[in-house]
C-alpha cells in the first residue's frame, strides 16, 4: 500500500502539486523562502499559524522583515469551528474552487468532524493515516478570513479560489 502511495506522491510531484525538499526533515528554511515570496507576489494581510511549537520560525520571518502585525496565531481547537463551519457553508454553494487540486482534496477527505455539546466542530484524521495539515490550513484561512470580514453572504457571487485565500 505504502508503494501505491509514494506513486500517487511522485505523480503529483510530476504534475507541480507537490515540492520534495532534501533530507528527511522540515526544511523549514525552505517554507520560510516561500512565505517570503509570498509576500513580496501577493497582497498577504495576515498570516495564520498554529503558535505550537512555531515560535522559532515566526522570529525568523521577523528577521526577514515581515510585520509581526501580519503574524497571527491561530489557536488550534474551537477556534477553527467558525472557520469549518464557514467553509462548510460556502462548499455546500458550490463556491469554492481548488482548480482540481488532488492533494487538498486528499486532505479534506481524511478529515474527521466532530461537534461537542455547544455545536463546536472538531476536525481530526479520520484514522487512515492520511494527512490533513492542508485542511487545517485552509480552516486557518477561513478563520482569518472571517476575522478580516471578506467573507461575501451573497449567495450569487463568484466561487473562492482557494489558489488565492
Amino acid at each position: 500500500m505504502k508503494s501505491d502511495f509514494g506513486k500517487i506522491v511522485r505523480g503529483w510531484v510530476a504534475d507541480g502539486w507537490v515540492t520534495l525538499t532534501s533530507g528527511s526533515a522540515t526544511d523549514y528554511d525552505y517554507i520560510a523562502d516561500d512565505v517570503l515570496k509570498d509576500f513580496e507576489n501577493f497582497d498577504v494581510r495576515m498570516f495564520g499559524y498554529d503558535p505550537h511549537n512555531s515560535s522559532q520560525f515566526i522570529i525568523n520571518l521577523m528577521k526577514q522583515g515581515i510585520s509581526e502585525d501580519k503574524l497571527t496565531p491561530v489557536r488550534q481547537g474551537t477556534t477553527l469551528s467558525g472557520g469549518g463551519k464557514e467553509l462548510e457553508r460556502l462548499a455546500l454553494k458550490n463556491q469554492i474552487f481548488h482548480n482540481g487540486n488532488p492533494v487538498i482534496a486528499w486532505m479534506m477527505s481524511n478529515v474527521k468532524v466532530s461537534k461537542d455539546n455547544k455545536d463546536n466542530y472538531k476536525f481530526t484524521k479520520d484514522g487512515t493515516g492520511g494527512k490533513i495539515d492542508g485542511a487545517i490550513s485552509l480552516i486557518n484561512a477561513m478563520v482569518l478570513y472571517l476575522e478580516l470580514g471578506l467573507i461575501q453572504e451573497d449567495a450569487f457571487q463568484a466561487p473562492y479560489d482557494l489558489n488565492k485565500l
